[in-house]
């Protein structure tokens, strides 16, 4: 959040922080790179497709033994048909960089890698001119 904040944003986004007080003291295991690529496409896209603004919520949580991200607009969001295409499409890992160069939105099916090859999972909710909110749950580490 902090870098969309530094990056002099369109004002039509606003953010909101909510961590448990809890989750300050857990840790996962993961690739910091890879992870915080799948959180800035979230957030990109709830700001590539809200063109007239929206409230981006972040917020952090601990459930059972993972560790849940959940990254939520206010905005338009997308009908059922178009959550159910996101779901069953393959379209999204298409890209024209042969070194698959990771800043190239290749969209929700790499968050959905990424955070697989973490051992988690990634829901994703949304309803026509409701939102779109996409929840990420990553093991903790208990070592």
């Amino acid at each position: 959040m902090a870098e969309y904040l530094n990056s002099n944003i369109n004002n039509k986004f606003e953010f909101e922080l909510n961590l448990n007080h809890n989750t300050e003291q857990i840790t996962i295991i993961g690739d910091e790179r890879l992870l915080c690529r799948a959180i800035q496409n979230i957030i990109s896209n709830s700001i590539n497709h809200n063109e007239n603004g929206c409230i981006i919520s972040v917020g952090l949580e601990i459930k059972r033994n993972n560790l849940e991200l959940v990254i939520s607009d206010n905005g338009k969001g997308i009908s059922e048909k178009e959550l159910q295409k996101i779901h069953s499409t393959p379209h999204y890992l298409q890209s024209t960089d042969n070194r698959l160069d990771l800043r190239h939105g290749l969209g929700l099916l790499l968050v959905k890698e990424i955070i697989s090859i973490h051992k988690g999972t990634v829901s994703i909710s949304s309803a026509l001119n409701k939102g779109f909110s996409t929840t990420i749950s990553l093991p903790i580490n208990n070592q």
